[in-house]
């Protein structure tokens, strides 16, 4: 009995020692907090928080658990058009002149024919060499125009453009009501239209459902009065070759087999950071696609999201801490599977690779796009990028605290019911937190 008394005894002195020196400590009083908070009570989150000069984590819960981020996939897709495009601006096409024949290539640019760009070098070009004969080779494009793993009802929404490899009118046809008809942007797709009287009067409920394989619209009822719609439309060759030559008036040949021309000239077309920019303060799903297959086309010669996610992984991502599950660009695929500590060592990357200050201007700051409703008391010392699926939601970016310190944090939720809100609002107190606290 004697003995067994000493050896409680012994063990008690054991753990009181531990506990004295530190090897069992409470947890951060901010993540102590997050983790009581009634808006996470049934969910699961992983968090790691990084502090730049002392080269530590303050914080890690589950930070090596992995989770699906949203439109946190958009920061490795922006890691690597700044990595992998040309510094300044995009390639918007590639060409040679034959005697009175242009022989081009697409390069998957977002920004021809859209609206966000006034500047459009590439329409230039078109409309300057009307009188000429053109033949586009498609052979680079070995691509999908849906994401692997992205929802079906997703299809044909206008946060859900086709992917192709010379996107126009960003993909998307504009539907409106311009002196009682049904107008289009671009035209070419009015005619497209069924079921519809040629004049509208009084009734003007109703709304515009479009084929999903298709480029057919229908007028179907509702019971709401119809302002404005728009429709990804079917991107096929034969479409956007109809396209050019209606816009432009020219002749456009389709090379669909084998291509022995060599692209000498190429015309570029927007300030890489623009895009960038637009891309990463609204989530813009479309621009994060086609920019990752910008990336493919430029360092592999073709466009194939795996091809180019393969390469990235094996050559810049070798010593990320858990290799991520990455299969688009945008993150609408419920695939893509990373963990906090990697979202932060990419973040480290992006620091050290182009710089603080590029990457204040391209990432959203609070009372600012996606943050437009979050973080204002912070506002210029967050700069981060959320991701909303359902059920999931994410936040990773940048923090400089209160006393000046730099910190790289990730926090990816999952497994929350209904609204977002109040898993993004407890990540706010968690993130406002930390800011006072350190």
């Amino acid at each position: 009995m004697d003995q067994q008394i000493k050896k409680l005894a012994f063990v008690i002195v054991i753990i009181t020692t531990l506990i004295s020196c530190g090897s069992v400590k409470k947890a951060p009083q901010p993540l102590a907090k997050i983790l009581q908070d009634t808006a996470l009570t049934n969910s699961n989150i992983g968090i790691a928080v990084w502090d730049v000069d002392q080269n530590k984590y303050l914080i890690q819960h589950n930070s090596n658990k992995y989770f699906i981020p949203a439109s946190n996939t958009k920061l490795l897709t922006c890691y690597a058009a700044m990595q992998y495009l040309p510094y300044d601006s995009l390639i918007g096409l590639r060409y040679a002149i034959v005697k009175d024949t242009i022989h081009f290539e697409a390069t998957a640019d977002p920004s021809f024919l859209n609206d966000e760009f006034k500047h459009q070098p590439v329409v230039a070009f078109f409309n300057m060499h009307k009188n000429k004969t053109f033949v586009w080779h498609t052979q680079n494009w070995a691509e999908n125009k849906w994401g692997f793993g992205w929802s079906w009802t997703d299809f044909g929404e206008n946060y859900c453009q086709e992917r192709s490899v010379m996107p126009m009118y960003y993909n998307t046809v504009q539907w409106s009501i311009v002196d009682n008809h049904i107008n289009s942007v671009p035209p070419f797709f009015a005619h497209e239209l069924k079921n519809y009287p040629p004049l509208l009067t009084e009734n003007k409920k109703f709304n515009i459902k479009k084929n999903i394989d298709q480029n057919s619209f229908e007028v179907v009822d509702s019971k709401t009065l119809f302002e404005k719609e728009s429709h990804s439309f079917t991107t096929d060759f034969t479409t956007l070759t109809k396209l050019l030559q209606r816009k432009f008036g020219i002749n456009v040949i389709l090379n669909l087999g084998k291509n022995n021309v060599v692209f000498n000239q190429q015309i570029f077309s927007q300030h890489k950071d623009s895009v960038l920019k637009a891309m990463m303060q609204r989530s813009d799903n479309f621009y994060a696609e086609q920019l990752l297959l910008m990336c493919s086309n430029q360092k592999l010669g073709t466009i194939n999201n795996e091809q180019i996610i393969q390469h990235i992984k094996k050559n810049d991502f070798a010593n990320m801490p858990q290799l991520p599950r990455w299969v688009d660009g945008s993150g609408l695929s419920r695939y893509n599977m990373f963990t906090p500590e990697s979202m932060v060592w990419l973040l480290l990357q992006m620091k050290e690779k182009f710089g603080m200050e590029r990457l204040q201007n391209i990432l959203a700051t609070g009372g600012q796009g996606t943050l437009s409703s979050l973080y204002k008391n912070i506002s210029g010392k967050i700069f981060a990028k959320t991701g909303t699926l359902s059920n999931h939601a994410a936040l990773s970016g940048f923090l400089i605290t209160k006393s000046g310190k730099l910190l790289v944090f990730s926090t990816l939720t999952s497994g929350h019911q209904g609204s977002a809100q109040p898993t993004r609002k407890a990540v706010e107190r968690l993130i406002n937190e930390i800011y006072e606290k350190y």
